[in-house]
């Protein structure tokens, strides 16, 4: 199990070069922020990002992994934001930076779109 895991990040780190999405900062970068995505089936997933990424990048960090680990999302989700965030709604692949959306060092959670 642990070698499958390893082979599906590592056939996700090719596709989201390949796409063009930034390597992940090491931690204690400055400028960066963690994210936590609670996903539909109870687990979770972090990364960090610059706060200057897009939404887009966050979108496309997950839906590698979507395809990499085959978790299983509601047919047509989003991503609803922590209840602090003024935001009203679900969040999508936009070009708004995490910075601009006030998304750092928070959790948010896939739900039905």
């Amino acid at each position: 199990a642990a070698a499958e895991r390893a082979a599906a990040e590592r056939r996700a780190a090719a596709r989201r070069a390949a796409a063009g999405l930034a390597p992940e900062p090491a931690a204690g970068t400055p400028g960066t922020t963690c994210i936590r995505v609670r996903l539909p089936n109870g687990s979770s997933l972090t990364r960090r990002f610059a706060v200057h990424s897009m939404m887009r990048d966050l979108w496309s960090w997950l839906e590698d992994v979507e395809a990499a680990i085959e978790w299983t999302a509601e047919e047509g989700w989003t991503l609803a934001p922590p209840p602090s965030n003024a935001i009203d709604g679900g969040l999508y692949p936009t070009e708004e930076t995490l910075a601009e959306l006030d998304l750092i060092n928070v959790t948010l959670s896939v739900i039905a779109a």
